[in-house]
């Protein structure tokens, strides 16, 4: 539309309805996804700086959840993670921070849970089928 706003009047952006939207950038950092029907949603840009090695140190193990009956193995690289089902050690999933304790490869989204004193205690698990599976912390 001009140098800050954009239209997508096709909706075909494969993570969206078929809804017309807009993006408004309102600076390097922020943007607005203005919907059809006029609702906004303020984006900001992501933060791993967080994420250092050290720190990514902390989230390796084994979470287990026994709602859908899987173990996923954590590990650590030096710039994001590395998961794996237990049923499938060979089938590795690279996973990159995009903000404090969430990472993301393609659609699938983990975020980690801390406890008060700041350990982490379990993992939420997402993709396109799946919604904030929880996953605990054994080990």
């Amino acid at each position: 539309i001009d140098e800050n706003n954009f239209s997508n009047p096709q909706g075909d952006i494969e993570y969206r309805s078929s809804d017309e939207f807009k993006l408004h950038f309102l600076s390097n950092d922020q943007f607005e996804l203005i919907s059809m029907e006029g609702d906004k949603v303020l984006f900001n840009r992501a933060n791993n700086e967080a994420s250092m090695t050290e720190e990514l140190k902390s989230l390796e193990g084994n979470y287990k959840s026994e709602d859908i009956k899987s173990t996923f193995k954590v590990t650590t690289t030096d710039s994001g993670i590395i998961m794996n089902l237990e049923h499938a050690p060979m089938q590795r999933i690279p996973f990159q921070p995009v903000h404090k304790d969430i990472f993301q490869f393609r659609r699938m989204t983990v975020r980690f849970l801390r406890d008060k004193s700041g350990k982490v205690v379990a993992m939420e698990y997402s993709n396109p089928v799946l919604s904030k599976v929880n996953f605990t912390r054994i080990d």
